[in-house]
């Protein structure tokens, strides 16, 4: 993975996993040490955040800068291609161009009608257990020619086997 830091006078510094320009030096060559991240624009940066392939930085003129994996239009640019520098987006910055255009709003007070209970916001994922005769009911196998045996299983999960290393059940 690649990491990022911004020392106190404003410089950002990248290193690690670059394979989609996500460092910001121009290249895609992995990067061992600390690299100075450079803007075109020689601002300082105030806070940076990194993705899992991409980067996001914001300067102390508030303009923000975008770089890395950008196929699926992560970056903001408007486009879906990989960048390896930092690139200004446009829509989100104090300089840029959209910007001119957006327009100071008078926003109200939220009141209680703007808040969503979380059993609104979040799926419900049903129970997964099943009762023990259904189990062994639709678990049957083929044991050494013996005909058809209904699987043992003690977890209560039909489509979890108890052996499942990636899914350990707590209670």
């Amino acid at each position: 993975s690649s990491k990022a830091i911004v020392c106190r006078q404003g410089n950002l510094y990248g290193w690690g996993w670059n394979k989609f320009g996500q460092i910001g030096v121009g290249s895609t060559d992995d990067k061992n040490c600390p690299q100075l991240i450079k803007l075109h624009t020689g601002e300082k940066i105030l806070q940076v955040s990194c993705g899992w392939r991409h980067t996001i930085a914001i300067t102390e003129k508030y303009n923000v800068f975008s770089w890395g994996r950008g196929t699926s239009g992560q970056l903001g640019h408007g486009d879906a291609i990989d960048r390896s520098t930092p690139t200004m987006i446009d829509a989100l910055s104090a300089n840029g161009l959209a910007c001119t255009s957006i327009e100071y709003a008078q926003s109200t007070a939220s009141t209680a009608a703007n808040w969503i209970s979380p059993s609104e916001r979040y799926a419900v994922v049903p129970d997964e257990t099943v009762n023990t005769l259904s189990r062994q009911l639709h678990h049957t196998t083929n044991v050494n020619g013996q005909g058809n045996k209904a699987l043992q299983t003690s977890s209560g999960d039909a489509s979890v086997p108890d052996a499942d290393s990636k899914r350990i059940r707590t209670g």
